[in-house]
């Protein structure tokens, strides 16, 4: 199971808000865009901003904390890649971080 401390041990993103209730506001260190996964007790609402001073806008309701970082790490990957569309094949043989915590964790952790 995908923990906070797996979370935390990423080194992938600065935390820079963690609450009680499982609340999160996380940015990137690959792109800055920022995030912020609301809990509601079920699973998070996912919004998202590009830069530190934008507003957030709304991004998907998503499962679980692992969930979250699967869509924000594909999400990356996308955008540094200028947002071009390439196989799953030629993502893995590229190295991708996303079938990396795949390969660790599953499909559903």
């Amino acid at each position: 199971m995908f923990t906070r401390k797996d979370l935390l041990s990423m080194d992938y993103f600065n935390v820079i808000n963690e609450d009680k209730r499982g609340n999160w506001i996380l940015q990137s260190k690959n792109t800055g865009h920022c995030w912020k996964a609301n809990y509601d007790g079920v699973g998070y609402d996912l919004y998202h901003k590009h830069h530190v001073e934008d507003d957030y806008h709304y991004q998907t309701g998503i499962g679980s904390l692992y969930d979250v970082v699967l869509y924000i790490v594909s999400h990356d990957e996308y955008q540094m890649r200028g947002r071009k569309v390439i196989s799953r094949e030629e993502e893995i043989r590229r190295g991708s971080l996303f079938f990396k915590l795949i390969d660790i964790y599953g499909l559903s952790a």
